[in-house]
Parts: structure tokens; sequence; C-alpha cells
């Protein structure tokens, strides 16, 4: 009888707890969710904010240049030894 009461206790116990367990992780996931998205959309704001401009697009294009030069000088140089 006494075994019995006992499973019972330690049952509802163990629910009560799990309720308990289950509504604190729920808090913390949504806590975790809106610290994310506040992480995400500061991202978002920096990266709106940082403005290269034309300089960008110039510097690609002087690199892709000069790669195309090295690249022509160096089978220049096979053409000669060839």
């Amino acid at each position: 009888m006494r075994l019995a009461a006992l499973r019972v206790r330690t049952k509802s116990c163990s629910r009560a707890a799990a309720w308990i367990n289950e509504d604190a992780m729920e808090t913390d996931h949504k806590h975790i969710v809106r610290e994310w998205n506040r992480e995400i959309e500061a991202e978002i704001r920096r990266n709106a904010q940082r403005d290269d401009g034309p300089w960008k697009i110039i510097v690609w294009v002087a690199l892709e240049v000069l790669w195309f030069l090295a690249l022509f000088a160096v089978l220049g140089l096979f053409q000669q030894l060839r």
C-alpha cells in the first residue's frame, strides 16, 4: 500500500516537474529565438549602413585586369621558350 502511494506521489511530482520544465524550456526557446532575431537584424542594419560606393567595383575590375595581364605575361613567356 505504501509503495503504491509512493509511486502515485512520484508520478504526480514528476508530472509537475515536467510541466514546469516544459514551461521553462518554452520561454527559454522563445528567448533564444528573440536573441537570434536581434542579432540578425543588427547585422542587416550594419550591412545596410556600410556603403562602399563605386570603389568596390573599381577595385575588383583592377584586380581582374592585373590577373589577366599576369596570365598573358606567363603565356607569352612560354611562347618565347617554345
